[in-house]
């Protein structure tokens, strides 16, 4: 085995090229949980944002970021590390009832399969608390200087300088 994998093979990812991987199909999403670092685009297709009680809104599709997390990942995998997908199928046919992973409030998250996903990724990639896990969370970034967004400054922000 290689570096870092804990004694087991890496899963391939799937060989289709990313814009055949994000096409419509009927899933609403594709997720690709096999290693421990998990690479996501939560708002890679226009989703409502209706948790926490206040009025309904559409979040605007981040055009590129599922493309761009699947490209990552497989990059990844040729190297040899093990990298983990979830983003949301931006060309499934419209449907009702995708939530903003971001937005959900407590009565929803049974009902979400991004927060299924979340879940599942931890118990099955982190082999029972014995593997390190690492979440990389892309967002696009159109209306500022800035075009990609890494999710890291709430890491930074709610961590004690002592322990980053």
């Amino acid at each position: 085995p290689k570096a870092g994998t804990a004694g087991t093979r890496l899963a391939p990812m799937p060989s289709p090229a990313p814009e055949r991987l994000l096409r419509r199909s009927g899933n609403d999403y594709l997720f690709w949980l096999r290693g421990p670092v998990l690479l996501t685009a939560p708002h890679s297709l226009k989703l409502l944002r209706a948790g926490g009680g206040g009025p309904s809104r559409n979040h605007k599709r981040e055009r590129w970021t599922a493309e761009v997390v699947v490209a990552i990942a497989r990059e990844m995998h040729r190297q040899g590390l093990g990298a983990s997908v979830m983003v949301w199928n931006r060309a499934s046919a419209p449907a009702k009832g995708r939530l903003d992973p971001n937005y959900l409030i407590a009565s929803q998250l049974a009902s979400s399969h991004w927060h299924c996903g979340l879940h599942r990724w931890i118990f099955d990639a982190g082999n029972e608390g014995r593997t390190p896990l690492l979440h990389i969370d892309l967002h696009g970034k159109i209306s500022e200087k800035l075009h990609l967004d890494l999710g890291a400054r709430p890491l930074e922000a709610l961590w004690p300088p002592c322990e980053q």
